[in-house]
């Protein structure tokens, strides 16, 4: 996984994007595999294990 520089789109918000190498599987376990990242994304942050300022 590789994380493209943070950038600004057209109305002012921030955008990160997420680069991931190519994937052998289907989209549901795709969808799978983003929501596990996600709920432990949330669950880093919800335990200040995250911070901006990191």
């Amino acid at each position: 996984m590789d994380m493209k520089q943070q950038e600004t789109n057209k109305t002012g918000n921030s955008v990160l994007y997420l680069v991931f190498e190519y994937m052998d599987t289907d989209l549901n376990k795709f969808i799978c595999l983003m929501y596990q990242l996600c709920k432990g994304v949330a669950f880093c942050h919800g335990h200040s294990v995250l911070d901006k300022c990191n």
